[in-house]
């Protein structure tokens, strides 16, 4: 038995002080929200627009993100143009944020977040594209000459030759000339071939734009 305000409180009475303010704050939750569950309060500040008038803004992750999408929507150099956005809750399924999402569109380079995650999925971080330089036959030492083919085998290399990593075709050329000298070649009696047959005869989709 506790004593609070000089007047002794039972344990019914205690009880009372906890149950009838909970009982009022679900009646008040209950009626303003219809039986649904108040919603975490976003964080609305008072802003000027550009006309001076006082605007309330949300100034919450979502409430910034549902403007910026409404900003571009809105946005006159987007007139004629064409664009769509869709966020979805991953657990749920529910859109958050959809804009024009039945429209086709031509894919643009938000694309390649898609092929990056699948390549990360399948390959693994790890993973080098190479291209190799073989060859077939024989080489006779005496007259440094290939009775043979020398192959470069392509990979796909998306940097190979690339001068934004450090390389060019001529450094590349280079090196492939380098390592058949050490072979011991200078000369071919056959063909220099380019071994494509890891990938499809026809890379380009039939859909797709000669643009493109």
């Amino acid at each position: 038995m506790k004593h609070l305000l000089n007047k002794t409180l039972t344990v019914k009475h205690v009880a009372a002080l906890f149950i009838i303010p909970i009982a009022i704050i679900a009646m008040i939750m209950a009626f303003s929200t219809g039986g649904e569950p108040i919603k975490k309060p976003s964080k609305i500040v008072e802003k000027k627009d550009s006309v001076g008038k006082i605007v309330l803004v949300d100034t919450s992750a979502m409430g910034l993100l549902k403007a910026y999408v409404d900003s571009l929507n809105n946005d006159p150099h987007l007139r004629g143009g064409s664009w769509s956005y869709y966020l979805t809750d991953v657990d749920s399924g529910k859109p958050i944020v959809a804009i024009d999402i039945d429209r086709g569109l031509v894919p643009a380079s938000t694309m390649k977040v898609v092929t990056t995650g699948t390549a990360l999925s399948l390959l693994g971080t790890g993973f080098h594209f190479t291209t190799l330089l073989q060859y077939d036959g024989t080489i006779d030492a005496a007259t440094h000459t290939l009775n043979g083919n020398i192959y470069i085998h392509g990979g796909g290399d998306p940097t190979l030759g690339s001068e934004t990593f450090g390389s060019s075709p001529g450094k590349v050329a280079s090196g492939w000339a380098n390592a058949i000298k050490k072979l011991g070649i200078d000369s071919i009696a056959g063909s220099i071939i380019g071994d494509a047959e890891s990938f499809d005869r026809d890379p380009v989709p039939g859909g797709w734009s000669w643009t493109d």
